[in-house]
Formats: structure tokens, sequence, C-alpha cells
């Protein structure tokens, strides 16, 4: 017998949009993911958060999602189900090595924090952004980037005041293009990736590669870093506390992520399908 989800896709960011502090929302987004997935849908994170940093948030996420999910921003794949990291894209060390040249050639202080999937590296604590970051996250180390080659970075971060990486952004996605993508996922934080790593397209060809059969992708999230999969999504979701610029991009701008913006797209799936 057909289920009512069983062409459907919800792939969700997290900060922002899945995470929250509010009980009421926590309960709420997963009883209705559940109901989701006995109807015969599948639930994922796209995210740019390691499967490891995942965990910590949701640590049975491999109840939860159940189809591989994009992680560090598109840099990686990854099987809750198998604990199998199933493709993972590094940054070429010397462009890393050219990346912490040029912050450190700019007149304010900006931190660099690089990550595998499960170890992230900090060159030095010269920010209280940078010093935050660092104070939140486990595994993780003081070493300059000369000693960074072997651990196989495939995400980075740049940490400064909002009005410093917005002056430096440009500058730094035309000295870098074609090398790394440059995204904004807080007014405080810079994502870099490979350049072609990015969640829209580790997510395009997860939804073309592990179904047999056309899927109808819903997409939520609400920042910088999620224009590019809202775009590809048939149907571009929101929470209410997203940027101006992708509620623009959105079709459908739903609750806030505390009062479960999940659930509020399950709910609309079930009234409109």
């Amino acid at each position: 017998m057909t289920r009512k989800f069983e062409n459907i896709i919800i792939a969700s960011d997290m900060d922002g949009t899945f995470l929250t502090n509010c009980e009421a929302g926590k309960k709420r987004n997963r009883e209705k993911i559940e109901y989701f997935k006995e109807q015969g849908g599948h639930f994922t994170f796209s995210t740019g958060r390691s499967y490891k940093q995942i965990l910590n948030e949701v640590p049975d996420a491999a109840e939860l999602v159940n189809m591989p999910a994009v992680t560090c921003n598109g840099a990686s794949l990854y099987d809750f189900a198998t604990q199998t990291e199933l493709e993972y894209y590094p940054v070429a060390y010397e462009t890393i090595v050219e990346l912490e040249a040029f912050l450190n050639s700019q007149p304010d202080p900006i931190g660099l924090r690089g990550g595998s999937s499960t170890t992230f590296l900090y060159n030095q604590l010269n920010n209280p952004y940078i010093r935050e970051d660092y104070a939140l996250l486990s595994s993780r180390y003081i070493l300059p980037v000369s000693q960074w080659e072997s651990y196989g970075i495939n995400k980075l971060a740049v940490r400064a005041e909002a009005d410093v990486l917005a002056r430096i952004r440009p500058a730094l996605t035309e000295r870098f293009h074609g090398r790394l993508e440059v995204t904004q996922s807080d007014p405080t934080l810079i994502d870099v990736q490979s350049a072609g790593r990015t969640k829209a397209v580790l997510l395009g060809a997860l939804v073309k590669n592990y179904f047999d059969r056309p899927m109808y992708l819903c997409v939520v999230g609400d920042y910088d870093n999620d224009l590019e999969m809202l775009a590809l999504a048939d149907l571009p979701c929101c929470p209410s506390n997203a940027v101006d610029c992708v509620k623009a991009a959105a079709k459908h701008c739903f609750c806030s992520n505390h009062e479960g913006v999940i659930a509020d797209l399950v709910e609309y799936l079930d009234r409109t399908l």
C-alpha cells in the first residue's frame, strides 16, 4: 500500500532551524518527524556541522534521520545508520596556508578554525569569537597551521566582528575564486570549503543517487549558506527567524525554530497532499 509521504524528502539545516532550547518546540518537531517517517517520508540534515557535532546535539540521530546526512556544508556525507562517512572532500593544505597568511595580513584579529569530521584545530585564540568557539567544542587543539596537513581539514571557519567579516568577505571570495567556497552562517562566522563542495551540490547528488525514482525535495534553512540548497528544492521553506534574503527565496515561511518549524512543514504537507 502506498504511504502518503513515500516520495518526499525533508532536508533541514540545524542551527537556527531544527535546533532549539525550547522543549515544546523539540517535542513538536520530533512527533511530526516520526509521523512523517511512518507515512514513508525521508528526513535528514543538511548542515555546516560535522557528524560529531550533530551527535553532540542529537545523540539519537541514527534513529531520527532515515537517510544519509549532508555535513560540513557539503564537504562530507555521513550515514548515521551504518556509522560510515560515505564521501569526504578535504581542502588543499597549500590553500589553507595561503588563507592563514591572508587573514594575518589584515589589521584586525581574525580567528581561524580548521575541522575534520572528528577534530578541530586553532592556530591561535586571538579574538573573543574564536575563544568562545574553542570553549564550546571538544576534541580541539591549538596548533600552528604548519602542523595541520595530516589532519585532512575539510571545513574552515573564519571568526571576527561582523563588520570585519563584511569588509574582508569580498576580497576573500575574489582571491580564492575557483579554489574555495566562501559562505556565511552567522554575522561573525564565515564558512570555507573546497570549491564545488556545498550543501546544494551534495544534497542534489544524494537525492539523485540514493533513490530509484523521482523525489519531491523540501528544504528548510535560515541563513545565507542555505540559499543554494533552497534554490534546489521543490519546496523551499524557512523559519520566521530566517534572514531576509532567505525569506525572499522561500516559498513558505513557517513558525520560528523555537516553535517547531519542521512540524509546521509536515502539517502543511499533510494538509495539501
